[in-house]
């Protein structure tokens, strides 16, 4: 018998042998697939010609959800994590963005996010303006004041349109000049867009 020759359980019956040992396999005689298969221990999953060995789907669930995905098919639906709305900006901060290229609005979205979470304590809990100034009160006690002129929507307005304002959590808005102002645009010096100082060209 040689190495290339397979032993079966069926030869060793046929020539009244017994069965290949681990002695014919350290021998050279019989290798240790040739051996396993007549002691009907091999499960390849190669057969010698390698045939890869059909697997049922049904025996390997794992196998099968591994496989479902690479094909495709999509699992459970994921909350969305973005909410679709209707956004007014100024146009130069819309040109701005856009001449980035394609991705523009995700841009923005990752700029706005950048700022942070408003702060609990950056809440505004009054606002009033008279000729020169904005006020607003922070919930932590803090007073900011800063120039009229800085909001050119608010020093061209009424006083009655001034007058009727909202609070939200991280700014104010006066929805009858349909703006605002955001408490960390205040802290950090923000001044809307066309601001000029009294007295100076525009």
């Amino acid at each position: 018998m040689t190495a290339n020759r397979r032993f079966t359980k069926s030869d060793g019956a046929a020539n009244g042998s017994s069965l290949p040992t681990l002695d014919d396999v350290r021998k050279g005689l019989i290798s240790l697939d040739d051996y396993e298969i007549a002691h009907g221990e091999d499960v390849p999953a190669f057969g010698d010609d390698g045939d890869a060995t059909i697997l049922s789907l049904q025996e390997t669930p794992a196998l099968g959800a591994v496989l479902e995905k690479a094909r495709g098919k999509r699992g459970p639906q994921k909350a969305p994590v973005k909410e679709r709305i209707g956004l007014r900006l100024d146009k130069d901060v819309v040109d701005y963005f856009r001449s980035m290229g394609p991705g523009w609005q995700g841009r923005i979205n990752d700029a706005l996010h950048a700022l942070g979470p408003a702060d609990e304590e950056q809440r505004p809990v009054a606002a009033r303006c008279d000729d020169e100034f904005l006020y607003v009160v922070l919930v932590d006690g803090r007073q900011i004041r800063t120039p009229l002129w800085w909001y050119p929507f608010l020093a061209e307005a009424s006083a009655e349109a001034r007058a009727n304002v909202e609070l939200q959590f991280s700014g104010v808005w006066w929805p009858g000049l349909d703006e605002g102002v955001s408490v960390k645009g205040l802290l950090l010096g923000w001044k809307a867009p066309g601001a000029r100082a009294p007295g100076r060209a525009a």
